[in-house]
């Protein structure tokens, strides 16, 4: 199961995805899929977007290591 962090200040979102989906994918290709998944939201609502996509051993390196 994913983990969603958001953070909203003023039309500028800050999100963290960790998700083992993001196995084996290179950076470009983890934003490419949350872009295409915020589409309308993108459009209309968020105006920038910070984005930070871990898989769980990416994310628990860091958070630990």
């Amino acid at each position: 199961m994913p983990v969603i962090i958001i953070i909203k200040k003023e039309g500028h979102y800050s999100i963290i995805i960790v998700s083992d989906a993001f196995t084996g994918l290179p950076t470009i290709e983890r934003h490419r899929l949350i872009h295409h998944a915020l589409n309308t939201l993108m459009n209309h609502f968020i105006y920038a977007l910070s984005i930070k996509a871990k898989t769980l051993v990416e994310y628990n390196l860091r958070a630990h290591g």
